[in-house]
């Protein structure tokens, strides 16, 4: 737990240097912008309606009344402040290496430039089921940070409890994306409603390109099953041939949603806290 509070002031610090990158179209196939359904005080003209007691008077359109001898009053679009809403895998395979903790920096840093930017924010864990992260709003400092414990997949715990999604709300996917679950779905699920969606995949080393050869015995992170196998260079290149097939998958569910996919090696990351492919995947931006 001590690396993890480390790595959640970690990111508050980075998160000083950038703000959140605020779209100003949605997403392709989904309706909208940023101006709310309901009426209220934005400059933003709506629809007219009947004047009833106790409505604003400055809002009477007296030519209106003139005309027709009808009182009616104007209607703006409710004002809505751009919201971030962060889904946080947490299944045990985020426990190899520096995975989790990474992960960690980088909601940290997500939410601390998403306030910057004055944009308000939620954190949802995957895990049986979705939970909103207690004091989220606080201070990355200030959360209690559990831990990784799922065996399961986004859509396993979206049928036990789905977070509340707020519309139109920027959306971010942090996990290393090694699920069962059907890319399209996932996305198709998160993308509905959202202004942005964007994926931030996050691998070690070792997933990324297994270096350990010979004999070994391979153990599922999240239902401790064994396996002895004999490692050799062929199959560490059908290893990464499967690897980039799965990655293809999630591209083209991202082309066919308008989401971002970005992937960062956790142990890199740590080496350099370099945020340059978060800018360049354009969820954040410098400043």
């Amino acid at each position: 737990m001590d690396n993890f509070r480390e790595a959640v002031l970690l990111g508050e610090m980075l998160g000083t240097r950038c703000k959140l990158a605020v779209p100003q179209t949605p997403l392709v196939g989904t309706p909208g912008g940023y101006t709310g359904r309901l009426a209220g005080s934005s400059i933003e003209f709506k629809d007219f309606r009947e004047y009833h007691p106790g409505d604003d008077i400055r809002r009477i359109d007296w030519g209106a009344y003139a005309r027709s001898d009808r009182l009616n009053v104007k209607q703006f679009h409710e004002e809505i402040r751009p919201r971030l809403e962060i889904i946080l895998d947490g299944s045990l395979s985020m426990n190899i290496s520096n995975k989790a903790e990474v992960s960690w920096t980088l909601v940290a840093m997500l939410a601390t430039a998403a306030s910057k930017t004055g944009c308000t924010h939620d954190i949802w864990i995957c895990g049986r089921d979705f939970a909103s992260l207690p004091n989220s709003e606080e201070p990355p400092k200030m959360w209690e940070i559990p831990l990784f414990e799922s065996n399961g997949g986004f859509m396993e715990a979206f049928t036990v409890r789905p977070p509340s999604l707020q519309d139109q709300s920027i959306r971010v996917i942090i996990g290393d994306l090694l699920l069962p679950d059907d890319p399209a779905i996932v996305l198709q699920t998160f993308a509905m409603g959202a202004s942005a969606l964007y994926l931030i995949q996050v691998l070690s080393a070792e997933d990324s390109e297994p270096l350990e050869y010979g004999n070994i015995c391979l153990s599922d992170s999240e239902n401790d099953d064994e396996m002895d196998l004999f490692v050799d260079r062929s199959a560490v290149k059908r290893f990464m041939e499967t690897l980039r097939r799965h990655q293809d998958i999630w591209h083209d569910a991202c082309a066919r949603t308008g989401a971002r996919m970005m992937t960062l090696v956790s142990e890199d990351f740590s080496a350099s806290g370099d945020l340059t492919p978060l800018v360049e995947g354009g969820v954040i931006e410098a400043g």
